[in-house]
């Protein structure tokens, strides 16, 4: 999936399909009951109920607080690529907005010389300064909120909660760090941590910045069983087998390029598939995988897989909350895929395939906590079929970690960031 001109133009064309929620900016709401705004990139919108995406996270948020009366409104954060029809209604949507705001600010840009970043923040800022307004909006709570609507909040003194999407973040990210190298008034106020490594790496590098940081329970985990049918994967195999993938290896991140053929899934793990139909693969396709339209090519190769072996599940395993879906396999592969630190809290082992966490590769570090606390729930592997097979045939699952709390009250902890 090499960038082309033609790949820019589809990803423009879906942008730009995304029509923004104009009336907002003219009509206050008189609503006088507490107000959340929601805002998230569609594509952590990975749960479909009815036909609607919605963030796993903010249903679990809702649950904890479903006992208070408050108002929610959503927010695709630019650039939205789901159609109106399949969010929430009434979500607002600002792709046309930040789209000439970006032009603007690039032009200007090669006029003073400077970076067009902080131009763009300020726009952006007043852009979602009338959101917050208008909405009467208490707090915001969002996954990776975009930097103008921190500078909003902050500068009107409402709380911005970023929730975690991810676990065990360790001072080896690279990647993570350096979204906190920037000014506090463009980061969130306060951020919630679901795990203790992502804890302690959040306070290290918060340290002297106005954040504060928080450590509980994933409210999706603890509500998702009392939330969505709890699914199981049919027929008798000696193994059942999770193979989460991940983009990027199609050519959008450098050095993850020229490791898979296909950009999608390497051929080790199809042979394998070929060579052991007495063992079940669920293959998990990322989100972005499956709600960005231009991973179409992606789909379509695993949907082929399906079709070929009898031994491959995709829907469920593409579908089922995370959690729930680790308790009904055995083992976990993947390239280096987030899914590792829940696979190893449920006891299922991992085996890490990308080049580029052994030593001296560009991401060496990534999960080496979880492999120093209990090397034998994460290892680190490599392309080559024998070894991937002599794994998959001698690796078992572990005990359960008893440090998923499922039925615990959570509406106290969010209360009392709400300050209600």
């Amino acid at each position: 999936m090499h960038s082309s001109i033609g790949q820019k133009l589809q990803q423009l064309l879906v942008f730009l399909s995304r029509i923004d929620t104009i009336s907002v900016f003219f009509k206050k709401t008189k609503e006088s009951r507490y107000s959340i705004l929601l805002s998230c990139h569609d594509v952590d919108r990975a749960m479909i109920q009815n036909k609607i995406n919605s963030s796993p996270l903010f249903i679990g948020l809702k649950t904890a607080l479903q006992e208070k009366d408050i108002s929610y409104y959503e927010l695709s954060n630019p650039f939205g690529v789901l159609k109106s029809s399949r969010v929430v209604i009434g979500s607002l949507s600002f792709n046309y907005a930040t789209l000439l705001i970006k032009i603007y600010s690039t032009l200007l840009s090669k006029i003073n010389k400077r970076s067009p970043l902080d131009k763009r923040v300020e726009l952006e800022s007043y852009l979602y300064r009338r959101v917050l307004i208008n909405l009467k909006i208490n707090i915001v709570f969002a996954i990776d909120p975009p930097l103008g609507l921190c500078e909003a909040a902050r500068s009107m003194n409402i709380k911005v909660v970023e929730l975690m999407h991810g676990n065990n973040y360790s001072m080896s990210d690279e990647i993570f760090k350096e979204k906190f190298n920037r000014h506090d008034k463009t980061l969130p106020t306060d951020i919630v941590a679901f795990d203790d490594c992502t804890f302690s790496t959040l306070n290290n590098i918060t340290e002297g910045k106005c954040i504060r940081t928080h450590n509980s329970i994933n409210p999706w985990h603890n509500y998702c069983e009392d939330i969505v049918p709890v699914g199981n994967l049919n027929g008798e195999f000696k193994r059942k087998i999770l193979v989460s993938l991940q983009w990027g290896y199609d050519g959008e991140r450098e050095p993850l390029s020229n490791i898979l053929d296909n950009g999608v899934i390497h051929s080790c793990l199809i042979k394998l598939i070929k060579n052991h139909d007495e063992m079940m693969f669920c293959i998990r396709l990322h989100p972005i995988q499956l709600i960005r339209p231009w991973y179409k090519k992606h789909r379509q190769l695993i949907f082929e897989l399906s079709n070929m072996y009898e031994n491959v599940e995709i829907e469920y395993a593409s579908s089922a909350p995370l959690n729930i879906l680790l308790k009904a396999v055995d083992l976990h592969i993947t390239m280096s895929s987030s899914c590792t630190g829940e696979a190893s809290n449920q006891g299922v082992p991992t085996l890490l395939l990308c080049p580029t966490l052994h030593e001296d590769g560009t991401n060496y570090g990534l999960f080496r906590e979880l492999y120093s606390e209990n090397s034998t729930l994460v290892e680190f592997g490599f392309l080559q079929y024998a070894l991937i097979e002599d794994w998959v045939n001698t690796t078992d699952k572990k005990p359960r970690k008893d440090i998923l709390c499922t039925k615990k009250e959570l509406a106290p902890f969010y209360l009392d960031i709400c300050e209600l």
